[in-house]
């Protein structure tokens, strides 16, 4: 099968095999993927691409892990609290009962979250936090 495509590539710099940084602070983006994922001790997470949607940095995307609940007392159900919060979901529909998560409820959504680039260098990971509208409203 042959392909071919025409692109101006004048001004654009090479890719050098890193992304555009992101520096610390308090942003919005849309969820843009959300997608079942294996720690590294074998847990099951989603891994939820989030892509800023506003100011300079515009269309930088960040994925961040939570872990799927394996108890009614896992310490990982107020992150997905926090983040069904982030994403624009009242107390409301949250306390209603039980939730099904999946691609369809993510995906699509406006989250407020912070953000602190890690160190790769000095073993820091990077920090993604979903906080509540009113959360980042105060925090911001």
């Amino acid at each position: 099968m042959s392909w071919n495509f025409q692109v101006n590539l004048s001004g654009v710099p090479a890719a050098s095999g890193g992304s555009r940084d992101l520096p610390e602070g308090f942003d919005t983006g849309a969820v843009i993927g959300a997608e079942p994922a294996q720690s590294s001790s074998g847990r099951t997470q989603i891994a939820i691409k989030v892509q800023v949607t506003s100011g300079e940095f515009n269309g930088i995307i960040r994925t961040t892990r939570l872990g799927v609940p394996t108890t009614p007392e896992d310490k990982v159900l107020y992150y997905w609290r926090a983040a069904f919060e982030s994403l624009g979901y009242t107390p409301a529909q949250i306390d209603a009962g039980a939730v099904t998560v999946n691609k369809d409820v993510l995906v699509g959504r406006t989250a407020h979250f912070y953000y602190k680039p890690g160190d790769k260098d000095a073993g820091i990971y990077e920090d993604f936090k979903f906080l509540t509208p009113t959360d980042w409203n105060n925090r911001k």
